[in-house]
């Protein structure tokens, strides 16, 4: 930059004019003479990455100091964003670099500066400009040359890929190794730090890259200086000829793609040449349709075509996925012809439109080659279907206000559509307040009549009081589901049942008699479908209060028809404390919800042995294989008996030893309190005078006093 100069001149003027004096005479004793100065230029600026919005960029600068006096003031540096090189009032201010560092005279200053793009910025080519000396802090003898400025671009840029280079590059089959190689592929920004190469088969040879239509081939690898490369199997889904591969490169933003193209060598596979359907028009949900694939052989008669698989497009991906798609049938073929068919009925989950798939194995094992589109859709073909109107329900109606558990309600399905076969009822068990097939309960199943379908059923206790929501949805013929309506009903708690009072068949029972034992009219307000039963209890720790967890459970009563009372019968058991005994009744709920505690007190005496008047063996003298009979008379109990038994005195020691002596049996009651029993004597009894006894057993195992009797037996 030019050195500053000062007029002599002008300055005699300046001085003369300050005293009041005239500069006449001054003029001829003042020489021209050059002031030092310092001179602050931009001499660089470069921006060394680009950035999204939001992210960092680093400004790397050069000041130099053209003057030829050191520069030792501190100055700042602003950065501002632009989208031109030069600044205005637009520009966006991002940041301050402030220097400290003196710069000797024609001495440069360099220096790095991280600087953050603002979200939102647009995408594009911008600008970075440095103002040195932003603050106006150093006299320069030129300010004209305090800035710099330089290019960068908000946003990513595409990687840079090579073509790729596809080989064998001559005679490639089925059998051959597939070779991608992509010499070079980089990105040069580095913003996401990642790169990724993957390859593509040109499926309908439209020489575009659809992730949708064309098929993958697989990743390619990263080597060294930048290439990657990919090997494997020719794909079964290439077909034979003129084909092309896509190499996509991806940095995590911005793709670049290129092609390269091979030729494959076509093999003796069989051959699908398409696929027909009739009717040939849109066909609906539910009707019949029949898929032909035409044109099927084997080219060069080296093996027979031994099946024909129809399958379905399930997953979108073009071409044939065997192990994905879904497999309709087997097709059969029209007698000689090459022309092999299945029927089937169109599914709605075909939904309105569907691409099929046939091919052909033949007698060497070997596929056709089926292929996904126009103009190659040899072994293919999308068909249209018509979509059936869904089953409609208008309204669920069920009760009003509050239900009960254990009471049952009815639940409506109104303004049914004609096209029902079937309306389910569901309760919405996961409560999540949609209907989930497979989750929720189903309730029932109705034909609808009339536009109407309903159900009745209890509410199970299991489903706590609170609101719950039921479902109804209407299927048609081919089980299509229909819409779904739902209803709210609010489940409340439920109140316990009474009891009135408990009496029994008589207060005073002894050990062994039957006592009756009866809960009087017990009521539920909830209904008495919401009773699950009456308990009789003994107040076993006798402290006159029902304790659930140590009073002896006795019982459950049946109720008697035509009733609202509950009974229970049992035999006063041994373990009945001798005297007053408090029987405490407790009706139950189907929730669980007990009744209020009824009682009654019952005495309980001690037990006394049965008796037995007399007992008679008869004949008195008799042969082995002769009939003896047993007669036990004046049989009593102040209970009940339980048997009369009939022992031989097989240990001869002429009293009843009932774990010694033999059992010969038990009598069958008969009137007037008699007990009977006919035996016959078996070859080997004992012989001469032989000793019987009878003993009767009452309900609690108490024996009589034992009566005797004896025979002469001889052989």
């Amino acid at each position: 930059m030019p050195r500053t100069t000062i007029s002599p001149n002008r300055t005699a003027s300046r001085l003369a004019a300050r005293a009041g004096h005239s500069t006449t005479g001054l003029m001829e004793s003042l020489e021209q003479r050059a002031l030092l100065a310092v001179d602050l230029a931009y001499t660089e600026l470069a921006v060394a990455n680009n950035s999204l919005p939001g992210g960092e960029i680093t400004v790397n600068s050069t000041l130099t100091n053209s003057g030829d006096e050191a520069l030792a003031t501190p100055f700042s540096v602003k950065f501002y964003l632009s989208a031109d090189a030069t600044l205005d009032g637009g520009d966006t201010e991002l940041g301050t670099y402030d220097n400290n560092v003196a710069i000797p005279a024609t001495g440069t200053l360099g220096f790095a500066k991280q600087l953050t793009i603002p979200d939102g910025t647009p995408l594009g080519g911008r600008f970075i400009i440095g103002v040195a000396d932003s603050g106006a802090a150093v006299a320069e003898s030129s300010e004209a040359n305090n800035n710099g400025s330089g290019a960068f671009f908000v946003g990513n840029t595409p990687p840079s890929v090579d073509t790729p280079l596809i080989g064998p590059f001559t005679g490639m089959t089925r059998t051959s190794t597939l070779t991608i190689i992509v010499l070079s592929a980089t990105d040069d920004d580095g913003i996401t730090g990642s790169l990724d190469l993957t390859f593509w088969y040109d499926v309908d040879a439209d020489g575009v890259l659809s992730e949708v239509t064309d098929r993958l081939v697989g990743a390619g690898e990263a080597g060294p200086n930048n290439s990657y490369v990919y090997s494997g199997p020719v794909p079964t889904f290439v077909e034979p000829g003129l084909g092309r591969i896509f190499v996509k490169a991806f940095d995590g933003l911005d793709s670049t793609i290129r092609s390269g193209t091979f030729t494959l060598n076509a093999s003796n596979e069989p051959v699908v040449q398409g696929i027909t359907a009739t009717p040939d028009s849109a066909v609906s949900w539910g009707e019949d349709i029949t898929f032909t694939a035409t044109g099927v052989s084997d080219p060069d008669d080296s093996g027979t075509v031994q099946a024909v698989r129809l399958y379905r497009d399930t997953n979108g991906v073009a071409g044939l996925q065997a192990d994905a798609d879904e497999l309709i049938g087997l097709m059969a073929r029209d007698g000689m012809s090459d022309r092999w068919s299945v029927s089937t009925v169109v599914d709605s989950d075909w939904g309105t439109s569907a691409r099929f798939f046939a091919q052909a194995t033949d007698s060497m094992d070997r596929v056709s080659v089926v292929a996904v589109s126009p103009p190659r859709d040899i072994g293919t073909a999308q068909f249209t279907f018509t979509a059936r109107d869904p089953v409609t329900i208008e309204n669920l109606a069920g009760p009003t206000g509050a239900a009960r558990r254990g009471r049952a309600i009815t639940l409506t399905a109104t303004g049914v559509s004609d096209n029902a076969e079937l309306v389910r009822f569901y309760r919405d068990a996961d409560g999540n307040g949609t209907l989930d097939t497979g989750l929720d309960q189903l309730l029932a199943e109705v034909d609808p009549n009339a536009g109407s379908a309903s159900t009745e059923f209890t509410i199970d206790p299991a489903w706590g009081a609170g609101a719950q929501k039921f479902f109804a949805q209407g299927s048609d013929d081919i089980g299509l589901a229909g819409e779904t309506e739902s209803l709210d009903v609010s489940l409340v708690a439920n109140r316990a049942p009474r009891v009135r009072s408990v009496t029994a068949n008589a207060t005073t029972r002894s050990k062994g008699q039957t006592l009756i034992l009866t809960a009087n009219n017990v009521t539920d307000d909830d209904g008495q479908t919401g009773l699950a039963g009456v308990q009789f209890f003994r107040d076993s720790n006798r402290n006159g209060v029902f304790d659930a967890s140590t009073d002896i459970l006795l019982g459950n009563g049946a109720r008697v028809d035509g009733t609202n009372n509950w009974r229970l019968s049992l035999v006063v058991p041994t373990n009945f404390r001798n005297g007053l005994n408090k029987i405490f009744a407790k009706a139950i709920d189907i929730v669980n919800v007990r009744s209020a505690t009824r009682a009654i007190d019952v005495t309980a005496t001690r037990n006394t042995k049965p008796v037995l008047g007399g007992f008679t063996v008869t004949p008195a003298a008799a042969n082995i294989g002769d009939r003896l009979t047993f007669l036990a008379t004046g049989v009593s109990d102040n209970g009940a008996i339980g048997s009369v038994r009939f022992y031989h005195d097989s240990n001869g020691n002429g009293r009843l030893d009932v774990n010694a002596d033999t059992l010969i049996g038990v009598g069958t009651r008969r009137p007037g309190g008699s007990y009977r029993r006919v035996f016959t004597l078996p070859g080997g009894f004992a012989t001469g005078n032989q000793t019987f006894f009878a003993a009767a057993f009452d309900n609690l195992n108490a024996r009589s006093a034992a009566r005797s009797d004896s025979v002469t037996i001889t052989v």
